[in-house]
């Protein structure tokens, strides 16, 4: 077992970026949070392109960055067992499709092999990721999805003990997302490695995570697997940034956090809290009807409609929130 400790402090112009955690072997942890958190700053001290970074950086027993050492500690990035993934796929132009994948299985040949010394060919990477048709192709002639297959075969030729993807998808659209999601899951869970990446898009960090850290003006809020995060986020920042739309008080110094997906159209009081509201409308959200209705305190709270639900404008509804998280009511609620 290879644990990846990681305790690192990065500064910015405008905060310090710190996260101090271990990742299994053979996971997945996922960075999550909105643009500008701090997140590519991580991910790239990882990789060893941030020279300021100060902490400690261990894969087992071996350190690739320790500042607090009498003799500080500072691997390069070619000398760390780490493939990594930008959101531009970064190919070598005067490559084709086979040459970019081959470069990754001959780089840095001793640091490979004495780390991680199993691992697919390049045939087998250009299969798994469906390049194969394409292996006499120049970058120039590729999409922006097959570039990143590319990139993606690239860094895992290099059987790196981790993989590191800093935005790597989010250029994509959905569906080829989802493919590339897919394709990567099966391979990790095959190979073992572990995985460390960064998004601002919560459906691509819950479906592609064992464990999530929700990071926002460079400090970690919360720190979970994606289910017990969703469950019971700690804060208003936190619930707010995993989808909770409405914030609605209940009691003079408590207000409920409610989330679409965790929310019915009627009453049930045993499943938790229930509102009345006026119903006015509905919008779409990836493929789900969203009811929008406002409550007597004028708050607007949108809940996710089953196919079955139905209502009309301008009626009067029940709503639940099932088992909403509580918080003490900030400033502005009170």
């Amino acid at each position: 077992m290879a644990d990846l400790r990681v305790s690192l402090q990065v500064q910015r112009k405008r905060f310090t970026v710190a996260l101090d955690t271990t990742i299994g072997d053979g996971t997945v942890y996922c960075l999550f949070g909105p643009s500008a958190a701090g997140k590519s700053s991580i991910l790239s001290a990882l990789a060893g392109f941030e020279r300021s970074a100060s902490g400690i950086i261990r894969l087992g027993e071996r350190v690739y960055l320790d500042s607090t050492s009498r003799i500080p500690v500072f691997a390069p990035p070619w000398t760390r067992p780490f493939g990594y993934v930008e959101q531009d796929a970064q190919l070598f132009p005067h490559l084709t499709v086979r040459g970019n994948i081959t470069y990754g299985a001959t780089a840095n040949r001793h640091v490979r092999d004495a780390v991680h010394p199993a691992g697919p060919g390049p045939y087998e990477l250009a299969e798994a990721f469906g390049l194969t048709q394409y292996l006499d192709a120049r970058p120039h002639t590729l999409s922006g999805g097959l570039k990143q297959r590319v990139a993606l075969a690239r860094a895992l030729a290099l059987r790196p003990s981790v993989l590191l993807l800093d935005e790597a998808l989010s250029a994509l659209d959905w569906s080829a997302r989802r493919r590339l999601h897919d394709t990567l899951i099966e391979l990790q869970s095959h190979l073992r490695f572990t995985m460390v990446l960064v998004t601002h898009q919560l459906n691509e960090a819950q479906y592609l995570s064992d464990r999530m850290g929700i990071l926002d003006l460079g400090r970690v809020l919360q720190e979970d697997s994606p289910e017990r995060l969703m469950d019971r986020p700690r804060s208003v920042r936190a619930a707010s940034l995993l989808g909770y739309t409405a914030f609605i008080k209940t009691g003079k110094d408590a207000v409920a956090a409610i989330h679409p997906d965790r929310a019915l159209l009627g009453r049930f009081p045993d499943r938790g809290a229930v509102f009345a509201a006026v119903a006015t409308g509905h919008v779409w959200n990836e493929g789900r009807r969203r009811l929008r209705a406002v409550l007597p305190s004028q708050e607007v709270i949108e809940i996710s409609l089953t196919p079955v639900d139905a209502y009309r404008a301008g009626e009067s509804v029940w709503i639940t929130a099932v088992d909403p998280p509580i918080f003490p009511a900030p400033e502005d609620h009170l």
